[in-house]
């Protein structure tokens, strides 16, 4: 992955060092928009199917441009590895910001950092420009949707700030599949009184076997979180 490289470590590296073609995409360091579609497109040989890459993109795009608009100026550290025999692929995305907490407190007055990853995941709260794959309707709601696309594909999910970490619980085969604006709704863990950290980290496993397409999936997402809708339940969108 690089990391070494990144930490000025010097290593002597006692395993193969493997091919990254197909397998994984080592890290990068984004510093401006411009920079976000050159890595996007690395994403593509990675997979195979249309819509496993276009969900590894949304999810890449919206949690490095939160990065890049709410991070106080800091660049965004990039990463995904393909888990072939597990069938999904996992991102990575971190940054030695602001965090989560003092990047909401310019418009929301949450009183810890537990409070405001909460607050973060609850869809419109952010309202954040929109992205490559956003609309103005969908302004705030990418981290809501990325904790979604994992959920329907039931894998897990993590945001880390300052000195809380909220975690997505992997959804189990059977079980009935709901989605709710208040993340406290979801099968989750979280910390709080951890040692604090600058920044932000977030974590993604995206299950890629046999799926909808990707604009099904989201347009179920979209409806799911439509005024109304108190209870937000994703019809017929199978990830297996």
């Amino acid at each position: 992955m690089g990391l070494f490289q990144f930490l000025g470590v010097h290593h002597q590296p006692r395993r193969e060092v493997h091919e990254e073609a197909g397998r994984f995409i080592p890290l990068r360091r984004i510093d401006r928009g411009g920079d976000v579609a050159a890595f996007l497109a690395e994403i593509a040989p990675l997979l195979h199917r249309p819509e496993h890459v276009q969900a590894v993109q949304y999810c890449l795009s919206e949690t490095i441009r939160n990065v890049l608009e709410h991070a106080g100026g800091a660049p965004a550290y990039a990463c995904a590895q393909d888990y072939s025999a597990a069938r999904r692929v996992s991102i990575g995305v971190a940054d030695c910001g602001i965090g989560v907490l003092r990047s909401l407190g310019r418009t929301h007055n949450f009183a810890s950092d537990r409070e405001a990853i909460l607050g973060a995941l609850r869809p419109g709260i952010t309202g954040a420009p929109p992205g490559a794959y956003g609309t103005a309707e969908n302004a705030g709601v990418g981290l809501f949707f990325t904790k979604s696309i994992a959920k329907a594909s039931r894998q897990y999910f993590a945001i880390i700030s300052g000195d809380a970490v909220f975690r997505l619980r992997r959804a189990k085969w059977g079980e009935a599949f709901r989605l709710y604006a208040d993340p406290l709704r979801d099968r989750h863990d979280i910390f709080d009184g951890l040692p604090a950290s600058n920044g932000t980290v977030v974590a993604v496993d995206i299950g890629v076997g046999h799926m909808r397409s990707f604009e099904a999936t989201m347009n179920a997402i979209r409806v799911a979180i439509s005024p109304g809708r108190p209870r937000f339940r994703l019809p017929e969108v199978q990830f297996r």
